[in-house]
């Protein structure tokens, strides 16, 4: 199977537990959806670290304003770490404690920045120590699986054409926030203008602001059904979201 078809077949997989996750009454994932997504986030993980940067780039969209999915990538993290520091103590296990190393890169790539730091300290430790041990160099891999910001643009481009609007902010998010300097391009503020429906200095505002951005997202999508979201409501300006946390 081609890198591109094995991603997004992952993908869907994340999207099914997800959808199960939120249609659930529960506010925290079972611990079998734990179980579940655990696994498959041994999968994302190496395709993070294998996969072309629109590949790369469809993942993290996939975790973009998803606090569960977050959630329990953290706990992920702070596992496979562990696992990665007593590898390494074992001559036998050197492939497996590079490989579990790699992986642990990976996972911090996703929850560094979108979990409280205190939480991701053990884990951040056990990292540092298997590195070192290992002789790999952390700042080097996270560069590599790093997504430049013209592929989040293009997607976002393919998900408003594919009338995906919900998936298309989340990637000119992303896009924005690796390259600022994209809020002057043309194209990005006439996309932003059109999934928005707001003024170009307005939709900028709401697309450079991840916390107004997920409100707005919230605010489109709040009443919809689970198989409803990606289509495209009329969106509301970022004053009356602004103006509905305040009633």
């Amino acid at each position: 199977m081609a890198v591109h078809e094995h991603v997004t077949a992952l993908l869907q997989q994340l999207e099914q537990i997800y959808a199960d996750i939120e249609s659930s009454s529960k506010l925290h994932p079972s611990p079998h959806s734990k179980s579940v997504l655990q696994n498959l986030y041994d999968d994302l993980c190496d395709a993070l670290l294998g996969a072309p940067p629109d590949s790369r780039a469809d993942i993290l969209i996939a975790f973009q304003f998803r606090p569960t999915l977050i959630e329990v990538m953290g706990d992920y993290f702070q596992n496979i770490a562990q696992q990665a520091a007593k590898a390494v103590h074992s001559k036998r296990q050197r492939s497996n404690a590079i490989n579990l190393t790699q992986r642990t890169i990976a996972a911090f790539s996703i929850v560094n920045a979108r979990l409280p730091e205190r939480d991701l300290t053990q884990g951040q430790q056990d990292l540092f120590d298997a590195s070192t041990e290992l002789n790999l160099d952390i700042d080097a891999i996270l560069q590599a699986i790093t997504v430049p910001a013209k592929y989040y643009v293009q997607r976002a481009i393919q998900y408003h054409r594919g009338k995906q609007p919900v998936k298309a902010l989340k990637a000119l998010y992303l896009g924005l926030k690796a390259s600022p300097s994209l809020e002057k391009n043309d194209r990005v503020i006439a996309l932003a203008t059109t999934l928005t429906g707001e003024s170009p200095m307005s939709a900028m505002i709401t697309l450079s602001d991840g916390y107004v951005l997920e409100k707005f997202i919230e605010g489109i999508t709040g009443q919809a059904s689970i198989s409803t979201l990606e289509q495209p409501p009329r969106p509301r300006s970022t004053l009356e979201i602004i103006r509905s946390w305040l009633s």
